[in-house]
């Protein structure tokens, strides 16, 4: 299992390595699980990614798997500017079940127990600020409140939106 997952991970981040790349039963010490919780347009950009960092101030991002596709025409280049522009245009019950149903498949448990099984130690785990939204209910108590689902940004309330991170859930 270990073999076939570097394969995939060294052809998706080096397709064009020769093969003289020995990488394969080599364990490295960590893992990044990013693309999970804190959301990068370059992650969801699909054939059309090139780089890790926007350019232009356009977005790449075209999806986010398994809900959102097809948003070619209009790519996102931040999760805040992704989750106000769908709630915006498709309102917050189908923000949340989108969000929901990327953090619950993205990463699941059959992962962990690969990453355990292949001997890798440590995994980094990337938050959003979002996850400890309630921490700024001094800013405004009715919003940022434990239990919040969507939550603007305090510093561009009408540009930026997030989805919250449920501890509850995190925690399991």
């Amino acid at each position: 299992a270990l073999d076939a997952l570097q394969r995939r991970v060294v052809a998706r981040a080096a397709p064009n390595a020769s093969s003289s790349l020995d990488v394969v039963g080599t364990v490295p010490p960590g893992v990044n699980l990013g693309g999970w919780l804190v959301l990068e347009d370059w992650f969801f950009s699909g054939t059309g990614g090139r780089h890790v960092v926007s350019q232009n101030n356009s977005g790449q991002g075209t999806c986010l798997p398994p809900l959102l596709w097809g948003m070619d025409t209009e790519p996102w280049s931040s999760e805040g500017l992704l989750t106000k522009h769908l709630l915006d245009s498709r309102g917050e019950a189908k923000v949340l079940e989108i969000f929901t149903a990327h953090r619950q498949t993205y990463i699941v448990d059959d992962d962990f127990e690969t990453i355990a099984s292949s001997g890798i130690r440590s995994v980094r785990l990337p938050l959003p600020w979002s996850t400890f939204a309630d921490a700024l209910s001094p800013i405004d108590a009715g919003v940022y409140k434990p239990g919040a689902e969507i939550v603007p940004d305090p510093f561009y309330k009408e540009q930026v939106s997030f989805v919250t991170v449920d501890r509850d859930w995190l925690a399991q």
